[in-house]
C-alpha cells in the first residue's frame, strides 16, 4: 500500500489538510474506531485505533500490525490533543507533564518520567521546515538528541518522520470502512 493512503468517510474529508492550526491529532474530526498503521525501520509495525474519549481523555490503543491481537500500548492524549501518558503493559509507563511538547510548534519544556526511574527535563523546539517540520529537543542543561523531521497528513497524523537512527511511515488509513482514494 503506498503511503499516506486513506480509507474515509466522505462527511470528513475536509480534516485533510496537512497544517492544523492547532497541535495534536485531530480526534474531533476522527471517527471513533478509526486507525492506521505505522512501519518503523526497526522492523516494528504498529497498528493504532483511536477508541474514543474516557476518563477526559483521548485514548488510542495500540497493537502489533502483524498480530492484531498482540496489546503494545495505550497513548492517553488530553482534551487539548497533547500527549500526557503511554502505558506499555506489564507494569511499563511513560508520564509526560504537563504533556510532551512534541507537536508544540515553537519552544516548549516539560518533564519526563517512567517505570524505570528516568525524570529528566526535556527541552523541544519545533519549527516549520519546507513541507514540514524540524523538531530538535534535549536533556534541558544536558546533551541534545538527534534532530527529527515530520511530515503531517490526514487528521494531523504524522505521515512521515525521520531522524539520524531511526524512521517510520504511517499508511493504511481506515476510516468509517468506506475506501476513498
Amino acid at each position: 500500500m503506498e503511503p499516506g493512503r486513506l480509507v474515509t468517510c466522505a462527511f470528513i474529508s475536509l480534516s485533510l489538510a496537512t497544517n492544523f492550526a492547532k497541535a495534536g491529532i485531530d480526534f474531533d474530526q476522527m471517527p471513533v474506531g478509526g486507525n492506521w498503521a505505522t512501519h518503523y525501520s526497526n522492523g516494528n509495525a504498529w497498528r493504532d485505533t483511536f477508541t474514543g474519549k474516557h476518563g477526559g481523555f483521548y485514548v488510542v490503543e495500540t497493537t502489533d500490525a502483524k498480530d492484531g491481537s498482540k496489546h503494545v500500548k495505550e497513548t492517553r492524549y488530553d482534551l487539548q490533543r497533547r500527549m500526557v501518558y503511554r502505558d506499555w503493559g506489564g507494569g511499563k509507563w511513560e508520564k509526560f507533564a504537563p504533556f510532551s511538547c512534541y507537536d508544540e510548534v515553537g519552544t516548549c519544556t516539560y518533564q519526563f518520567t517512567n517505570a524505570d526511574g528516568a525524570n529528566t527535563k526535556i527541552v523541544n523546539m519545533k519549527t516549520k521546515s519546507g513541507k514540514g517540520y524540524l523538531i530538535r529537543a534535549g536533556v534541558a542543561g544536558g546533551g541534545a538528541f538527534n534532530d527529527d523531521k515530520v511530515v503531517y497528513g490526514p487528521f494531523n497524523l504524522s505521515l512521515w518522520n525521520w531522524s539520524k537512527n531511526f524512521s517510520n511511515t504511517t499508511d493504511d488509513f481506515q476510516m468509517c470502512g468506506s475506501n476513498i482514494s
